[in-house]
């Protein structure tokens, strides 16, 4: 196999701080995974999460790397930056609007910032694949990123903001969503992107 490849039709990618990876396991014996990568063969992306957001699908960005969980900093880190970071969370397609929040707003965290100048093209599947800095930074917790992976979608005309006719944003209009076939299973799904939980009616 061609270095950075492995398995027995080379179809697998090893990301190896040096030196090849085995051709068969894809473990890399030499040091270890490039930062960003985890596993055996070093092809499992980094875990992430979005904390002390008002939902699901915003908040303080955080990375989980050597066993615990720290933040990225927010210079150079944009929209393209948000987007790949939404795809990672399962965020993704037309009614999604990405977009990095900076200055804290969803509080200063806490240990390792683990990511610092982070640069993508908003294509990648991860930030792994992303330009970065990882381990050395210029920043403290003040500069803590957030990213808002924003739905949307929204609830108008109801008692509470749990309540309404539901909307969708698309093509610079919002617009009402057309009730055939549409269930509770397709009400759940609504109520948890907005972060809503519990029964639905």
């Amino acid at each position: 196999c061609p270095v950075g490849s492995y398995s027995v039709n080379c179809s697998k990618q090893c990301h190896c701080r040096e030196g090849p990876c085995d051709g068969v396991t894809g473990v890399c014996a030499i040091s270890g995974c490039i930062d960003g990568w985890t596993g055996i063969a070093c092809n499992e992306s980094l875990n992430i999460r979005l904390v002390n957001g008002p939902r699901p699908s915003e908040g303080r960005l955080e990375v989980f790397y050597n066993n615990t969980w720290g933040t990225v900093c927010d210079d150079y880190f944009d929209s393209l930056a948000a987007r790949v970071v939404c795809r990672m969370l399962g965020f993704n397609g037309n009614l999604i609007t990405a977009a990095a929040k900076h200055g804290t707003i969803y509080g200063q965290g806490t240990g390792q910032i683990f990511l610092d100048d982070v640069r993508c093209d908003g294509t990648e599947s991860s930030l792994s694949y992303c330009q970065a800095n990882w381990g050395t930074h210029n920043c403290d917790h003040s500069e803590d990123v957030g990213v808002d992976c924003d739905l949307n979608i929204r609830l108008v005309n109801g008692s509470r903001p749990s309540v309404g006719r539901l909307e969708v944003f698309y093509n610079n209009t919002w617009g009402r969503v057309c009730d055939d076939n549409f269930t509770s299973s397709e009400a759940i799904v609504v109520c948890r992107m907005l972060g809503f939980t519990g029964f639905v009616t």
